[in-house]
């Protein structure tokens, strides 16, 4: 047996411990008296209530034995190196920005200025600007429709052997995987395909910190060869929000580059306890059994079960037993979601056409209120339904071609312009309906017709566009190039 292997079998005796969580309940129970940051004093400080200051009390800083996120060496080192052991990768660390940090430190460590990189046309807008602050150049790849889930998905092999055609010298492949709707793809074959060709693949794996987990689940791209794989674990584990993990998953990666980028990055004073939550859902799941996930897809079923004995209602089930689409006929997303806020459910998101939501991951004898929130779905639809029903408008797909973006020097003028005179220009903003968060159209790319049909579809279904006014004003800001006109 070598090193590695002894260390990992060590490790996995003690998987149910929690190094972290312990360190901090023992300081705790010390009943400390804090001269030191932050400043509510363990919660004694801002009149808080009882409940909020037992919280606060492991709201620390980096005291002698709670280690330190940057340089760790005590409990934080433990937990990620339990961490690490669970997921099966070469190493992992714990983040306090969310994906978003990991998907910028990943990206800033492996592409170089002035490379080409590959990039999924529906990525989250903190992989565009990890490209941007590289100083790379983003070649997107097309992703494909779903009918069932109306929603796009993944990127074909067919198109990505046709990109690497155009593009051989591309180093750097960034994938989504799975999308927000739990929807999965062949990415195994897409990472081999990527690794043929020299490539490191980075996914972005934010909805999928809890595959693998059981043989109900997808399993997770790091066990299919991925080199470095994000997690946001606070989007389906049981960790506060913005605790995420990332993942080195082969001797592709100059680890030390990671580790170095993330600690310019993330804050010099991080949350304890989003890192007691990490180490938390960390546990959490490897504790997780084949008893447990009977349970959950047992409660699931029922709970499916009971959503299509709601009359009006329809159901639809994704690759990921997490995630599940409500519809109701003849009513956008928008208006399904505002109806649930009606009666206290709060859905993820409402599209077009649908609601996503997002369910517990339910351990064996673990109660919620699934149940209980079908008779509240039951009224916000009977609600729904005497209400006049907003079209659905048809989607539009955006042809499957290869893009990459237009130079732009530094000073070049804009001007905001109707959505429908956008056609044919430059765009000087990055569209991004939130939620999901996935660009329509990219700072630099020629708005083509099918751009601005789905602009225009996305604004009558009343999505909101972050970081953009053009949801009040239905202007596009573009670029003054001249009359580039492009109306194919």
């Amino acid at each position: 047996m070598d090193e590695k292997e002894k260390e990992r079998n060590e490790l996995k005796e003690k998987r149910t411990s929690l190094p972290l969580v312990e360190a901090l309940m023992t300081h705790q129970k010390k009943k400390p008296y804090s001269y030191h940051v932050p400043g509510h004093k363990n919660g004694w400080v801002g009149r808080y209530s009882e409940d909020v200051r037992s919280f606060l009390s492991f709201d620390q800083t980096e005291l002698s034995g709670l280690d330190d996120l940057h340089d760790p060496s005590g409990p934080i080192a433990e937990a990620e190196s339990l961490l690490a052991n669970y997921y099966q990768s070469h190493k992992s660390f714990f983040l306090v920005g969310g994906s978003t940090v990991g998907n910028l430190a990943a990206i800033l460590s492996c592409v170089k200025e002035g490379e080409e990189v590959f990039v999924q046309k529906n990525c989250h807008k903190s992989v565009m600007n990890g490209v941007r602050l590289a100083k790379g150049h983003g070649v997107f790849l097309p992703i494909e429709w779903d009918d069932l889930t109306l929603s796009v998905t993944g990127v074909s092999s067919t198109l990505l052997k046709e990109a690497i055609c155009q593009y051989p010298h591309v180093k750097v492949c960034i994938l989504t995987y799975p999308t927000y709707y739990g929807i999965t793809y062949n990415i195994k074959e897409l990472i081999e395909i990527c690794h043929e060709n020299g490539m490191v693949v980075i996914v972005d794996e934010a909805h999928g910190a809890h595959f693998g987990v059981g043989a109900h689940f997808p399993q997770s791209s790091l066990l299919m060869g991925a080199d470095i794989v994000i997690h946001s674990a606070h989007k389906t584990l049981p960790a506060m929000t913005m605790g995420s993990y990332l993942h080195i998953g082969s001797n592709r990666v100059d680890g030390v580059k990671v580790k170095e980028y993330l600690s310019l990055l993330q804050s010099s004073s991080p949350s304890y306890p989003i890192m007691m939550s990490l180490d938390w859902a960390r546990d959490y799941l490897s504790t997780y059994n084949e008893q447990d996930e009977i349970y959950y897809i047992t409660k699931r079923a029922s709970f499916i079960q009971a959503l299509w004995n709601v009359e009006g209602l329809f159901v639809v089930e994704t690759d990921d037993p997490l995630k599940l689409l409500l519809r109701c006929e003849g009513y956008n997303g928008q208006q399904v979601l505002e109806a649930l806020f009606r009666e206290g459910v709060y859905a993820e998101l409402g599209d077009s056409y649908q609601v996503l939501m997002v369910l517990p991951l339910l351990k064996e004898g673990e109660e919620t209120y699934l149940e209980a929130s079908v008779e509240s779905i039951r009224l916000a639809v009977k609600y729904l339904l005497t209400q006049e029903p907003l079209m659905v408008t048809t989607p539009v797909v955006v042809p499957q071609h290869i893009t990459s973006l237009v130079s732009i020097p530094d000073g070049t003028k804009t001007m905001e312009v109707d959505v429908v005179e956008a056609e044919g220009k430059v765009s000087a903003e990055t569209l991004i309906p939130y939620p999901p968060g996935v660009p329509v159209v990219l700072k630099g790319e020629l708005m083509k017709r099918e751009h601005r049909r789905e602009i225009e579809r996305l604004l009558q279904s009343g999505v909101r566009f972050q970081g953009s006014n053009i949801g009040k004003s239905g202007k596009v800001l573009t670029y003054l190039l001249g009359e580039q006109e492009d109306k194919t």
